[in-house]
C-alpha cells in the first residue's frame, strides 16, 4: 500500500514538473509587441505607443531609456521624455513620448525627416520604435503672434477632375484665410507659397503675394493663381505638396517687432499620363481680321506626358455655313515635358459674312488618333476668329475682248448690220450671255445669238441687225453687254454709228434740196410731169401752125 502511494505521488510530481517546464517554455517562446512602430511628430503634441504582453497571466518586465533626442539643423536638439510602466506588465502598458519643450519646426528642413530610435527590451528580446520629426511647417520663424493660416479652397482650371490632382499647364486658384488669434495687430503679412517635390526635397515653384495687415481678432482672405509649368517638373515624379505660409510682424506687446509665421499644406498628385500632348497660349492675329486678308493662329504645343512623342500633328477646322476652312500642320517629335510651336495661316474669303467664328484645333498622335489622358480628357481645343471689315460679294469679272464692226448700211430708214466679235480672254472655257440694248429710241432691230460658248482664246460673232428711224440722222449708239456664267461683273461696250440721209428718189431741177420722188408722192410728180409734156407739145404744135 505504501509503495503504491509513493508511486502515485511520484507520478503527480512528475506531471507537475512537466507542466512547469511546458509553461516556462511557452513563456520563453512568447514575445511582447509594440505598436505603432513609428511615431511621427509634426507638432509639439505628445505621442504614445503600447507594449502588449501575449501572456497576461505571466507579467513581464521591460526596459527603455527615460529620454531620447533628435537633432535638427545648426545644432538644434529636441529632447523627449519617455514615461510609462516598465515592470510587472500584465496585458499591456502605454508609454508616452513627450517633448520637454515646444518643437521649433523652423529648425528642420521642409519635407525632410529627422529620426531617432527608442529600444525597448525584455531580457534578450528587443523591439525598436522609430521616432521622427517630419517638417511640414513651411515657416522659418516661430508663431508668437498666434496667427493661423488655412487653405480654404483649391480650384483647378484645366484637365483635372480633382482639385488635388493637377496636370502640367493646369491653372490653379488658391484661396487662403489668415486669422489673427493673438492680442496684438500683425503688420506687413506676406503670403508665400511653394510647390514642393517630395522625392527630390525641393521647391520647384514658389512666389509671394502683396502684404497686408490684420488686427487682433480679425482675419483676411486672399486668392492667388498660378499655372503649373512643365519645365519645373520631373517626368518620373508625381508626389508633391503645396505649402502656403503667412509671415508678419507683431505690432506691440511682449513680442513687439518680432516676426510670426503660420503655414498650411495640401498634398498634390501630379498627373503625368503616358501619352498626352496639348495646346496652350492660343492666339489669333489680327483681331478682327478683314475679309480678303490673312489671319494667323498660333499656339504652344506641350508634351505633358511622361513619354517622348513622334509624328505629332495639329489639325484646325472651321465648320460654319458661312465659312469652312481646314488645315493640318506637322509638329514632329516632342520630348516629355517639352514644348514646340505651331502656326496656321488662314485666307479669309472676300465674301465671308462678318461674325465671330469658332475654330477647333486638335492634336493627334502617330496613328492619327486624338491624344487622350487617363481621365478621358481629349486634346481638343477651341478659339475665336472675329471677321469684320471689307466683306461683301466677290466681284468675278467677265474676261472678254469685244470688237464691233459695221458690216453694211448706215443710212436712215435702211437696214444696217453690225458684227460684234467676242474673244474669250480668260484661261478656261465659259458660256457668255449676250445682251444688246440702248437703240429703242432711234431704231428697231434684233441680235443673234443670245449666248456664246467659247474655249479659252476662242472667238465668236454676234450679229446686230437694226433699221434706223428716218429722222435718226447723225450720231447714234447702242450697248453690247457680255457676261460669263457665274460672273458678277459683265463686260460692256458702247457702239457708236454715224447715220446719214437715204440716197433714194429722183431730184428735179428747181426742186430744192431735200425734195425728190418717192413712193409716197410719185403720182403727184407724174401728173406734174405729164402737164409739162402737154404744155411742151402744145407749144410745139402752135409754133408749127404759125409757120405754116
Amino acid at each position: 500500500m505504501t509503495t503504491k502511494m509513493k508511486t502515485k505521488s511520484l507520478t503527480i510530481m512528475s506531471l507537475s514538473i512537466l507542466s512547469l517546464v511546458i509553461i516556462a517554455s511557452l513563456v520563453s517562446a512568447s514575445s511582447f509587441t509594440v505598436a505603432p512602430a513609428t511615431l511621427s511628430f509634426d507638432s509639439s503634441s505628445s505621442k504614445t505607443f503600447t507594449i502588449t504582453n501575449p501572456t497576461p497571466l505571466t507579467p513581464i518586465n521591460v526596459d527603455f531609456p527615460s529620454t531620447i533626442s533628435i537633432e535638427g539643423e545648426n545644432g538644434y536638439v529636441v529632447i523627449f521624455d519617455v514615461t510609462g510602466t516598465k515592470t510587472n506588465i500584465g496585458a499591456s502598458s502605454i508609454i508616452t513620448i513627450d517633448p520637454q519643450t515646444s518643437i521649433d519646426l523652423s529648425k528642420f528642413n521642409l519635407g525632410e525627416s529627422y529620426t531617432s530610435e527608442l529600444i525597448v527590451s525584455s531580457g534578450a528580446d528587443t523591439r525598436t520604435i522609430l521616432v521622427e520629426i517630419n517638417s511640414n511647417n513651411y515657416c522659418d520663424v516661430t508663431n508668437n503672434g498666434e496667427i493661423d493660416l488655412s487653405i480654404e479652397n483649391l480650384n483647378v482650371n484645366g484637365f483635372s477632375e480633382d482639385d488635388n490632382e493637377w496636370y502640367p499647364r493646369d491653372e490653379v486658384e488658391v484661396e487662403v484665410t489668415v486669422d489673427n488669434n493673438g492680442k496684438e495687430k500683425i503688420n506687413n503679412i506676406q503670403v508665400e507659397w511653394c510647390l514642393f517635390d517630395n522625392e527630390n526635397k525641393n521647391c520647384v515653384a514658389e512666389d509671394s503675394e502683396k502684404d497686408f495687415d490684420v488686427k487682433d481678432g480679425d482675419d483676411k482672405t486672399i486668392t492667388f493663381t498660378f499655372t503649373v509649368d512643365p519645365k519645373d517638373l520631373e517626368s518620373d515624379v508625381t508626389d508633391y505638396t503645396l505649402y502656403v505660409r503667412a509671415t508678419g510682424e507683431v505690432a506691440a506687446g511682449t513680442y513687439d517687432g518680432e516676426d510670426s509665421c503660420a503655414s498650411d499644406s495640401e498634398g498634390i498628385e501630379m498627373k503625368l499620363s503616358d501619352d498626352f500632348v496639348i495646346l496652350t497660349n492660343i492666339k489669333t492675329e489680327p483681331t478682327p481680321v478683314a475679309c480678303g486678308n490673312q489671319a494667323t493662329i498660333t499656339a504652344d504645343v506641350w508634351n505633358i506626358g511622361n513619354s517622348d512623342e513622334d509624328d505629332v500633328t495639329a489639325e484646325l477646322r472651321i465648320n460654319d455655313p458661312q465659312l469652312k476652312l481646314s488645315q493640318s500642320q506637322s509638329i514632329g517629335s516632342i520630348d516629355s515635358l517639352k514644348k514646340d510651336h505651331v502656326a496656321f495661316i488662314l485666307d479669309i474669303p472676300k465674301e465671308t459674312k462678318e461674325k465671330t467664328y469658332t475654330v477647333s484645333i486638335y492634336v493627334t498622335d502617330d496613328n492619327g488618333d486624338i491624344f487622350e489622358n487617363d481621365d478621358d480628357g481629349k486634346a481638343t481645343f477651341s478659339t475665336q476668329l472675329q471677321v469684320e471689315g471689307s466683306c461683301g460679294p466677290v466681284v468675278k469679272e467677265t474676261r472678254v475682248i469685244v470688237a464691233p464692226v459695221l458690216e453694211s448700211g448706215g443710212k436712215a430708214g435702211e437696214e444696217l448690220v453690225v458684227k460684234v466679235g467676242v474673244t474669250n480672254s480668260g484661261n478656261e472655257a465659259s458660256t457668255f450671255n449676250v445682251d444688246v440694248s440702248g437703240f429703242d429710241d432711234w431704231a428697231t432691230g434684233d441680235y443673234s445669238p443670245k449666248t456664246l460658248t467659247l474655249n479659252a482664246g476662242q472667238s465668236g460673232d454676234v450679229t446686230v441687225t437694226l433699221t434706223p428711224n428716218k429722222d435718226a440722222v447723225g450720231k447714234q449708239n447702242f450697248n453690247v453687254e457680255i457676261q460669263a456664267s457665274g460672273s458678277t461683273a459683265p463686260a460692256r461696250k458702247t457702239v457708236e454709228l454715224e447715220i446719214t440721209k437715204a440716197s433714194g428718189g429722183i431730184k428735179l431741177p428747181g426742186i430744192k434740196a431735200g425734195s425728190f420722188i418717192s413712193k409716197d408722192n410719185w403720182y403727184l410728180w407724174g401728173i406734174g410731169l405729164l402737164n409739162v409734156v402737154l404744155v411742151v407739145i402744145i407749144i410745139v404744135v402752135a409754133v408749127r401752125v404759125a409757120r405754116s
